[in-house]
Order: structure tokens, then C-alpha cells, then sequence
């Protein structure tokens, strides 16, 4: 049975462009490796080889970085346009670093038809919060736990709901805001309480983008530069990076 979100999702795609990404080099690939969000999964998981699940791949740019460090990544979801998309980039990166372990898969995240206890880590960034009803955000949780190793990691990204622009940026009509489904508004204290109620252990947390954010909507070029060096070369300290994180993310252990 194919769940409303993924429904939603294949509508709006009617409409808009399925995460398409195009006319991209070498460099950008690069900054995806190093890239925070990718950084932050390795060093919780504390691996440097493996198997990677991304349940819900989107623009597939996660996907195909960790594949480019030698990772060998499922890149799930179930929009097949999604995919499509996907392989291209794929093909792009391949172009710079050679062949990839990276295998496309059609799926739904309310029913996983993968192997169980198979991934040394599963992750997702802006898909969690598009179930509305806790019950089915926890049974998607779930999902990624039953694909996962003992000791695997479970990383979720979703948008900081609580972030202090966040009423204004729905008030202003920021794009971002308008063209995806609905979702449900997450901090970081909720979206460790739920992955705690799912049996995840060793929880911790980050926020990603926090200097970005300040400038996201509606956005100042002359602000870009000095924006762009302290994202790069100063480190804000955690409750910065939580409070105006543009995402946040958890990070939880399989026992």
C-alpha cells in the first residue's frame, strides 16, 4: 500500500521539479562529502566503510557523496522521477571518481521490502515530518530500524520547526514552505523523544545551517560573503547551532 506522503509527494512533482540537479563539477560533490550533515553521521557511526541506506532519497546528493568515499549506498524512494534524477547525478559524479556502489531502489517507507539488520547506517534528511500522525512517524522510525544492524545508526534531518524566522517565513511565503507537504513542526527535544520511544539509545542532536538561516528569507547578496566565510571557518557553539539551525538532527543507536 503506498502511503499518502509518498501520494503527496507525486503530486507535487506534477508541478515542480523532482529535485533535478544539473551541470555540476567535481567541487560539488566535494563540499557534499564534507558537508555537516555527512560529516555528523560518520563520526556518530565512527565508520569509515559499510553499507548506507538513504530511506527517501530526494535530490540523491547524500546518496551519491558518501558513494564517491567509497561507501556502498541504497538510494531509496519512491517516486520513480526522483530516481531518475538520481542516476543522473550518479553518472556525473562517475565522472570524477570512477565507478560507484550505489544502487537505485523504488520503495515506501511504511513498508521497507529490504533486508533486515542489513545497514550500518540508515538515514533520511526532510521526510520524517511529512507524517502528520505520531503514531505513523514512529512506525516509519521503526521501518529504518528493522533494516538496520544491531549497533547501526539511525540519523534523521527535518526542518528546525522552532527555529525563530520559522513564523515569519510562513507568513512571507518562503518558497520552501510552500511547495512541499505538510509537516509536522519538530525541535530537537521532540525529535529525541520520539526516536527514544522507538528503543533508540544513545541519543544526541546538532543543528545545520544556523549562520545560512539568518540570511535564508529574504536573502541580502551583500550578507553572502561574510555569511558564507563564518559558516566555514567559525564553529557556532551547539545551542546556536539547534536554535537557528535551519534543519536538526538526531542521531540514535540500534540495541
Amino acid at each position: 500500500m503506498t502511503s499518502s506522503v509518498a501520494k503527496n509527494w507525486e503530486e507535487v512533482f506534477k508541478h515542480h521539479s523532482a529535485y533535478e540537479t544539473a551541470d555540476v563539477g567535481k567541487e560539488f560533490f566535494l563540499r557534499y562529502q564534507k558537508s555537516a550533515y555527512v560529516q555528523s553521521m560518520l563520526n556518530f557511526a565512527k565508520i569509515k566503510k559499510g553499507k548506507i541506506l538513504e530511506a527517501g532519497c530526494g535530490s540523491g546528493k547524500f546518496s551519491v557523496a558518501l558513494a564517491t568515499l567509497g561507501f556502498e549506498v541504497w538510494a531509496l524512494d519512491y517516486s520513480d522521477k526522483v530516481l531518475e534524477n538520481v542516476k543522473k547525478l550518479a553518472a556525473a559524479a562517475e565522472v570524477f571518481f570512477g565507478p560507484l556502489k550505489l544502487n537505485l531502489f523504488k520503495g515506501d517507507l511504511t513498508n521497507l521490502s529490504l533486508k533486515r539488520n542489513f545497514f550500518d547506517i540508515t538515514f533520511n534528511e526532510g521526510v520524517i515530518e511529512h507524517w502528520l500522525i505520531k503514531k505513523e512517524r514512529l512506525d516509519v522510525i521503526k521501518q529504518m530500524m528493522s533494516v538496520t544492524k544491531v549497533d547501526g545508526i539511525i540519523a534523521i534531518f527535518v526542518p528546525n520547526g522552532f527555529h525563530p524566522f520559522h513564523k515569519w517565513w510562513v507568513f512571507s511565503s518562503f518558497r520552501g514552505y510552500l511547495t512541499a507537504p505538510p509537516m509536522t513542526l519538530y525541535s530537537v527535544n521532540k525529535l529525541k523523544k520520539e526516536m527514544q520511544e522507538v528503543g533508540l539509545a544513545a541519543l544526541e542532536s546538532d543543528g545545520f545551517d544556523s549562520y545560512y538561516s539568518i540570511n535564508k528569507w529574504p536573502r541580502i547578496s551583500l550578507f553572502d560573503y561574510p555569511i558564507g566565510f563564518l559558516e566555514k571557518n567559525i564553529k557556532p557553539p551547539k545551542f546556536f547551532r539547534e536554535t537557528f539551525g535551519l534543519n536538526i538532527g538526531g542521531f540514535g543507536k540500534k540495541v
